[in-house]
C-alpha cells in the first residue's frame, strides 16, 4: 500500500455531491424503495481519471495494474454502511477487482488510508522478498501491526498469484536497472513499494 497524495474533487462532483448524497440518503432510509447507487456518467469518468493521477494508473492498494480488470472505484467506508458519504471524492479510491472482491462490504476502523497524510509504508510493513508477501513491520508498534495485518487481510494483498507477480516485478526491476546508464522511473512499474532498496 504506497503513499499516494489526495488531489482536490473534480468540479463536478464538487457541486453536486450535497445533492446527490442527499437524495441517496433519503432513499436509503426509505424501506419501501429500494436504494440504488448511481453516478452521473461524465461525472464518474472525471472522478475514476482524477483517482487514477493521484496512484499513477494502479490501485490504491496492492499498487497492482489493472490489466484484465476494469478500473473500479471503491467506497472506503462501504455506501451500504456509510450512505452519506457515498459522494465524497475523500471515501473514493481507485481498486482493482481482486482488492475490492476481497473488501467486499467490510470496513475497519483499523483499514489503513494510502492517503492519511501521516501513512509512511515502513511505519507498519515489512517485505518478505523471498515470498513475495507484505507482512506487519516486527519495528512497528502493536497498534501498527494490527492496522497492518486487518489491511493485509482486508484487501487480500498476499493471494499466491499477487505474490508472484511482485518477485517477477522486482527481478524485472532490477534487471533493467542494472542494463541500462539510462535513468529508470520507479513510476513505469507496478508493485512500487516492493521495487524500492
Amino acid at each position: 500500500m504506497r503513499k499516494i497524495l489526495r488531489t482536490q474533487a473534480p468540479e463536478c462532483l464538487q457541486q453536486a455531491a450535497t445533492d446527490m448524497t442527499e437524495k441517496y440518503v433519503t432513499t436509503v432510509s426509505d424501506p419501501n424503495t429500494k436504494a440504488r447507487f448511481r453516478w452521473p456518467y461524465k461525472c464518474y469518468v472525471l472522478i475514476r481519471q482524477k483517482l487514477l493521477e493521484m496512484t499513477q494508473g494502479r490501485c490504491a492498494f496492492c499498487d497492482g495494474p489493472f490489466t484484465g480488470s476494469p478500473k473500479t472505484v471503491e467506497h472506503f467506508r462501504p455506501k451500504s454502511k456509510y450512505p452519506y458519504l457515498a459522494y465524497m471524492f475523500d471515501n473514493l479510491f481507485p481498486c482493482c477487482i481482486a482488492c475490492q472482491a476481497a473488501k467486499k462490504d467490510r470496513f475497519d476502523e483499523k483499514l489503513l488510508r494510502p492517503d492519511d497524510l501521516e501513512y509512511q509504508f515502513e511505519d507498519y510493513f515489512m517485505l518478505n522478498l523471498r515470498e513475495g508477501k507484505l507482512e506487519p513491520s516486527l519495528m512497528a508498534s502493536p497498534e501498527h501491526q494490527q492496522r497492518a495485518k486487518t489491511s493485509i487481510d482486508y484487501y487480500n494483498l498476499n493471494m499466491p498469484e499477487r505474490n508472484v507477480a511482485r518477485i517477477n516485478m522486482r527481478e524485472y526491476f532490477n534487471l533493467k536497472r542494472n542494463s541500462t546508464s539510462e535513468h529508470i522511473d520507479i513510476n513505469d512499474f507496478d508493485y512500487r513499494y516492493f521495487l524500492s532498496d
